[in-house]
């Protein structure tokens, strides 16, 4: 190929690239943004809370953790039309079953969840209002960066710690094979006691998703360190299915 034409088959390539990617930048651009604050009967702010957003036509769900605020976010969701959940052990759910999110929509929706003693309670289910409230940034401002030190502590004192859990799914595919067992994880747990990164240690591949899902969906008290909180990096063992 003379030099003339491979240069110029090299610049098209370059063009098109660029070309891609600005269309998936406004795409981007194009999507909405929901958030939220979650709180009990009394106003409290409710951490780790499960918040699940199905989309009704395409059924993909997208699912995130509340802060020690009590704060969910979706940065970036494609609009459409939504059914949106929170969970939390000890509370009843609760479900919007339609929430419109519209083209670079900047909108915000709460929750307020009511204490239940059933084991498996039904959720409270109503409408979203037809026009959400706009976000208001100073509501959902991000923390500052976390300057506190890390230091391990065993597995066994981080169980003493435990505010809220939720058990494993035990999935299909273990079922079908009687296959059960302990998921051994190394995580690191906020400051603010919320479970961030996961990383597996042992255990069989087919019990070790369930096993990072729930314990994500874990929260504690945080550990302290000259009177104050810390972030720290300890051992959990999941029993799939408990």
């Amino acid at each position: 190929m003379p030099k003339r034409a491979l240069a110029f088959a090299i610049l098209s390539i370059f063009v098109l690239a660029g070309i891609e990617s600005s269309a998936f930048a406004a795409l981007q651009d194009q999507n909405a943004e929901l958030a939220g604050i979650i709180t009990d009967a009394f106003s409290t702010d409710l951490p780790a809370v499960a918040v699940t957003a199905t989309n009704l036509e395409t059924a993909v769900r997208r699912v995130t953790l509340t802060n020690s605020g009590g704060i969910y976010r979706f940065r970036s969701i494609v609009p459409g039309k939504y059914r949106l959940s929170a969970t939390l052990p000890g509370f009843r759910p609760r479900v919007y079953n339609s929430v419109s999110l519209a083209l670079s929509q900047h909108a915000q929706l709460h929750f307020a969840l009511l204490p239940s003693p059933d084991s498996s309670p039904l959720p409270e289910t109503s409408d979203a209002p037809a026009v959400l409230q706009e976000l208001q940034p100073q509501l959902f401002a991000e923390p500052a960066p976390s300057s506190s030190p890390r230091i391990r502590v065993a597995g066994s004192d981080m169980d003493e710690r435990l505010v809220g859990r939720v058990p494993p799914i035990y999935p299909v595919e273990a079922r079908a094979a009687r296959i059960v067992g302990a998921v051994i994880l190394e995580v690191e747990v906020s400051s603010g006691g919320i479970v961030g990164n996961v990383r597996i240690v042992s255990g069989n591949p087919l019990l070790r998703q369930a096993a990072i899902e729930a314990v994500k969906r874990r929260f504690y008290r945080p550990v302290m360190l000259n009177g104050n909180p810390v972030d720290v990096i300890t051992t959990v063992t999941v029993n799939v299915p408990e």
